[in-house]
């Protein structure tokens, strides 16, 4: 006689149950001709951005089940796109061409897409997770590169009294160059100044104006730091300033974001629009 085995029937019902929500989560979505499934959440009627207009909007990742995790809000990071056609498969951005200011929308794509197959821990390859947009105004091109110049002149007035008080409070002086970049010379050196092109070995200390220390070469375990000038493989303050000195010298670079790390930091210790000292000394100048 056969018989029905309780666990196998709530396995199976619990697989049909799961299958069932999955879809519905999914048909909430439509599927747009370059297969980005999504959805309009808020429409106002205003008409959607035209190719070549720029769009400022924030941006919510949120997993399957609606858990936020990141946001461009909540790091006051709103991003500027020029609307176009989509790139490739998918592309999350193609949303733009369907929505307008005020408008928001939501795209439900695989995890590996959005973290190009490096998710964060808490999300699987093969997940799904949901990208959700906020318009916050859509302007033409020659309007954002106008709005763009006049926030770079507030950023770099604003810089530069805060620098002038890191001088002031410290009891520094030093040579300003045409790119806002501050050299102090304690010891020029007595070798060779290096020259693009030219490999160098550097000791570092990196800081914050406030004193908060996020790197430095001579920490435990560390070593001396070379890169080849004018390469790009360092900070633009960094390919600007080495060749100040000469082989042997010290002293500081105080950098301002526009030759650092600009207005999106670097990583949890360097925030966005920060200028950075560094205490340097050149070790080692190589053909």
């Amino acid at each position: 006689m056969n018989t029905i085995n309780p666990a196998r029937v709530f396995y199976i019902s619990f697989l049909i149950s799961a299958c069932a929500i999955a879809s519905c989560k999914q048909e909430e979505y439509k599927k747009s001709p370059n297969d980005l499934q999504y959805k309009i959440i808020v429409d106002n009627k205003d008409g959607e951005a035209q190719p070549g207009q720029v769009m400022k909007y924030n941006v919510y990742w949120r997993t399957d089940k609606d858990s936020l995790f990141l946001s461009t809000k909540d790091q006051n990071t709103p991003i500027y796109s020029k609307v176009d056609k989509p790139k490739f498969k998918g592309d999350p951005l193609e949303i733009l061409t369907m929505i307008g200011k005020g408008d928001s929308a939501s795209c439900y794509l695989p995890a590996d897409l959005v973290f190009r197959g490096s998710p964060p821990p808490f999300l699987h390859h093969g997940d799904f997770m949901k990208l959700d947009f906020k318009v916050l105004d859509v302007m033409s091109e020659e309007e954002y590169n106008t709005l763009m110049n006049a926030k770079a002149a507030d950023q770099q007035s604003s810089e530069q009294k805060d620098i002038e008080s890191y001088l002031s409070s410290n009891n520094l002086k030093g040579e300003k160059t045409p790119s806002g970049l501050y050299v102090i010379v304690e010891d020029l050196g007595a070798g060779k100044q290096p020259v693009t092109g030219n490999t160098v070995k550097v000791n570092y200390s990196g800081m914050l104006l406030n004193g908060t220390k996020f790197d430095s070469s001579l920490d435990p375990g560390r070593e001396p730091f070379e890169f080849k000038i004018g390469a790009g493989q360092v900070i633009k303050g960094w390919d600007e300033g080495i060749p100040h000195f000469k082989e042997g010298g010290k002293g500081k670079l105080i950098v301002p974001s526009g030759l650092a790390y600009g207005e999106r930091g670097a990583g949890e210790k360097i925030p966005p629009n920060a200028p950075l000292v560094f205490e340097i000394q050149l070790l080692e100048v190589m053909e």
